[in-house]
């Protein structure tokens, strides 16, 4: 008979059998090895090679980590980190708010838009904004020849060129965040604290604030983490804003493999501990059981004159989201010949995805990318889904280990995770048959699966911790095994959280750019790469249309991915 007292929630707590002990053992030893291999080895390394190449001359490291020129770079990037929560905070919070409070015609078919730079690439969204901004960009060019001026009107560089791109690409967390949160302000509330005669300032100290502190302070501390690890925006087009994870790229150029680890201690301590506070605050969150089945009461704002106001803004900040990357489509049909002769393409051409698709070695890049993103997020998936099966909301030793185990690489910035690998694996490894990962294709899928591994691992954590324990009681007393509870009822039941997850994580490998950079070569370049290099060359038909593909690809996937979010609801309702 089932016994819900001993292990409520385990996974094999049916009595299990001599088999079920013996293989949920190896799963464990699985998981701890790819852990200890992949994610603590890494850091550990980079630790003890940063001691050996100073002869554990604690003086001379510290002083080396402080030098002017990391100070300098460590200062930029705290002060792009704080300024990206600003901008991102509005952004998201605005469009959170009108998305629901609004409720403007199509609102699904606008999430699922504004969910978009969620999966895309960041890589490509930099590019679609230096397409419309930069001084070669079409307003500028647009400008000169209006104006008859010998300079581009505006430069677009340093910190205000990052913070346009970041307020359009990373206000997603922020909008995600407060949406959810905004969806539990009961109405019924807000009329009741307006019958007593408060302000507007009180309802919103008083009903708002509540219901949506604990949003706006996770996503401030993941946005302040996600802008000071930024690396595509600030190496693309910061100029002389010199943040850390540039920095670390061009030691790593220069063949100072010592100066960036040292950088890259500076940087990961410090995601590190703002990462410990966020899951401090992410703990705090709870899933409310009992308000399951309880629709609220939805605010919506009658104000005409207002309306139109918050139409009007949101109306502009779509347009400065989604019109550099509608530029990019465009662009990716204009023949290679006019981008040196006009402002933009007037004739439009199949030749750049032809040569894409037809020239062997314009594909090779999109191949290998497709490759490399699917082992990512095959491994990412099968991994996180195993350890949260046989750890199972168990809070022992191991299990909180594990947890935080695959909760780390959130701590570990991309520009500093090539750095650590390649000081990892750059010799024989014990546990990979002695041979040296660095240089091989699969040091890619593996680094693309490490940077994954948090998302994957808390989008299907909290399905799981969502599987009602009364379908588990009720099929153990109706005779069924824990396989087949876990086989019929509980992976249906995350099956929406766990294809988001694989989703995203194929999305944002596809176009990853940080890694990449470091750890690629001639033979397994990616697309990112591809796509820089062609712009470069004055290839830039070429270089639109291997962001055309991820775009188009990021936008279905988008659409799917917010289908599955509102199967996720509405289990979470019933």
């Amino acid at each position: 008979m089932f016994k819900p007292e001993k292990n409520p929630a385990g996974l094999l707590s049916f009595r299990p059998g001599p088999l079920q002990r013996f293989l949920r053992l190896c799963l464990w030893i699985l998981s701890f090895l790819f852990l200890l291999s992949f994610v603590f080895w890494p850091v550990l390394r980079t630790l003890s090679l940063v001691y050996q190449e100073n002869q554990g001359d604690l003086p001379l490291i510290w002083q080396k980590l402080w030098s002017s020129h990391n100070v300098e770079a460590l200062r930029n990037s705290i002060l792009l980190g704080l300024l990206t929560v600003v901008v991102c905070g509005a952004t998201g919070s605005f469009l959170a708010f009108y998305t629901l409070m609004i409720q403007p015609r199509k609102a699904k078919v606008l999430h699922s838009f504004l969910f978009l730079p969620f999966v895309l690439p960041g890589v490509v969204s930099v590019l679609a904004f230096i397409q419309i901004y930069a001084d070669t960009g079409v307003i500028n060019q647009t400008l000169k020849a209006l104006f008859h001026l010998d300079e581009a009107p505006f430069q677009f560089t340093g910190l205000p060129a990052i913070l346009l791109i970041h307020a359009a690409t990373q206000y997603v967390i922020f909008y995600l965040q407060l949406r959810l949160a905004l969806q539990n302000v009961d109405h019924s509330q807000i009329e009741a604290a307006r019958q007593l005669g408060a302000s507007p300032w009180s309802v919103f100290s008083t009903v708002f604030w509540p219901e949506c502190r604990q949003a706006v302070l996770t996503s401030s501390l993941l946005t302040f983490v996600s802008g000071i690890s930024a690396y595509s925006a600030p190496y693309l087009v910061g100029g002389r804003f010199t943040v850390l994870s540039a920095r670390i790229a061009a030691s790593k150029l220069n063949n100072d493999m010592g100066g960036a680890r040292l950088q890259v201690l500076l940087l990961f301590g410090l995601a590190a501990i703002l990462m410990l506070f966020s899951e401090r605050f992410a703990r705090q969150q709870h899933f409310d059981r009992d308000s399951r089945g309880v629709r609220r009461g939805r605010f919506v704002v009658q104000n005409k004159k207002l309306r139109f106001f918050l139409h009007l803004i949101a109306v502009l900040l779509i347009l400065m989201i989604f019109l550099p990357l509608l530029a990019v489509i465009y662009f990716s049909f204009g023949p290679t010949r006019e981008w040196m002769t006009q402002i933009v393409p007037t004739t439009l051409t199949l030749e750049n995805y032809v040569q894409l698709f037809g020239a062997r070695r314009a594909f090779r890049p999109l191949r290998n990318s497709l490759q490399m993103s699917l082992l990512a997020a095959l491994t990412a998936c099968v991994f996180s889904l195993v350890f949260l099966l046989i750890s199972d909301r168990r809070r022992d030793a191991a299990s909180n280990l594990g947890r935080f185990g695959f909760t780390l690489p959130a701590a570990i910035p991309a520009s500093t995770l090539g750095i650590m690998l390649i000081s990892a694996f750059n010799q024989p490894f014990l546990l990979l048959g002695n041979k040296i990962l660095v240089g091989t294709f699969w040091i890619m899928p593996l680094a693309y699966a490490i940077t994954a591994l948090p998302t994957e691992f808390r989008t299907v954590q909290g399905s799981l911790e969502r599987f009602p324990l009364d379908y588990a009681h009720a099929a153990a007393n109706l005779g069924a095994s824990s396989w087949k509870v876990l086989w019929q009822i509980r992976l249906p039941l995350a099956r929406p959280a766990i294809i988001s997850a694989f989703l995203y994580v194929f999305m944002r490998s596809l176009g990853e750019y940080n890694i990449s950079s470091l750890l690629y070569n001639v033979k397994t370049e990616p697309i990112s790469i591809r796509m820089i290099s062609a712009m470069h060359d004055y290839n830039m038909g070429l270089s639109m249309a291997y962001a055309s593909v991820i775009l188009i690809m990021s936008l279905l996937i988008s659409f799917i991915v917010s289908g599955l979010e509102k199967r996720r609801s509405q289990f979470n309702r019933e």
